[in-house]
């Protein structure tokens, strides 16, 4: 059979499939790595980017500490992204774990709750960490 391809597609171990819109299976080192879900201000002024805070950093500067977090904004799918440093009070919270952020992530937004609602910003990390 001359002329004939046979293409083979290798899969990570991570992959993660939609099934009737709901995630079959997400890996275990993302649900891990990914602390909260967080929404930050990005690109501009009333544009807002979905994202994973990934750990939280002390930035040390002559007018004190200020206390960051690490968010990982995904670009394209959920494994290639942008990391951004945001001072925490600057970062909105939704009510949503983790596995429903990498849901909306991987089904494009299609699963984006019709109304999202806030944490309580005086939770402090532990706490926070317990409900995802």
């Amino acid at each position: 059979m001359a002329g004939a391809f046979v293409q083979i597609h290798v899969v990570p171990a991570s992959f993660t499939t939609l099934r009737n819109g709901r995630l079959e299976r997400i890996s275990d080192q993302d649900s891990q790595a990914f602390k909260e879900v967080a929404i930050i201000r990005h690109p501009r002024i009333g544009e807002y980017a979905f994202g994973f805070i990934t750990s939280w950093v002390t930035l040390q500067n002559y007018v004190g500490d200020e206390e960051l977090c690490c968010v990982y904004v995904p670009t394209n799918n959920l494994y290639i992204g942008d990391i951004f440093l945001v001072i925490s009070k600057d970062v909105i919270r939704p009510n949503l774990s983790v596995r429903e952020g990498i849901e909306i992530v991987v089904s494009g937004g299609m699963s984006m709750p019709q109304m999202l609602s806030t944490l309580d910003p005086q939770m402090n990390h532990a706490d926070r960490s317990r409900l995802g």
